[in-house]
């Protein structure tokens, strides 16, 4: 793949996330109704899995299922599902992709560069090897994990104060099962 062609689709992926922030981040509020499930095949449902979390239910997605805390509003966004609190959101996506993992990796090295991001990290999650960075954007705490599974590129972004030490939030990113 040549450099202009990388460059063109690093650029689309991260606009695209960025759009989808600036969206929810406009009312401070995501688009959509706010607590209602309203995608025909979606089901939340109580499990021991995200039983320590009060009230966890976990939300089914077409490719996966990730906790839904009591509270918190939750709306699907395309691939995905966002679940928010007015200080802290998790949007997690999974869609078709023909990035290889090294193209991933940069993608997320270039983010943590433009917004003076830590040091990238490999992390495993849920069987899935993932980059991260976090970084404050907006006066916002923000961490990005992404990565490449079964042909699919797997991103989870996460807004909020403090947000690797966010209880709730640990146990959303623990609960998270690929279908």
């Amino acid at each position: 793949m040549s450099a202009a062609r990388r460059l063109c689709f690093v650029l689309i992926a991260i606009i695209t996330i960025a759009s989808i922030f600036f969206m929810a981040s406009c009312t401070g509020t995501p688009p959509g109704p706010a607590s209602s499930n309203t995608s025909g095949g979606n089901e939340s449902k109580e499990t021991d899995a995200v039983s320590e979390v009060k009230g966890g239910k976990l939300y089914e997605t077409q490719k996966f299922f990730i906790l839904w805390p009591d509270l918190w509003d939750v709306v699907d966004v395309p691939d995905g599902v966002q679940v928010y609190t007015a200080s802290n959101t998790v949007l997690m996506t999974v869609s078709a992709s023909t990035a290889t993992e090294a193209e991933v990796k940069t993608q997320v090295e270039d983010m943590a560069k433009q917004n003076s991001g830590t040091p990238l990290e490999e992390v495993t999650m849920f069987g899935v090897k993932l980059f991260r960075t976090s970084f404050t954007s907006d006066d916002k705490d923000q961490t990005i994990y992404s990565g490449i599974t079964n042909g699919e590129q797997v991103t989870i972004k996460i807004v909020g104060k403090d947000n690797q030490n966010n209880e709730t939030i640990k146990a959303m990113l623990e609960s998270i099962k690929l279908k």
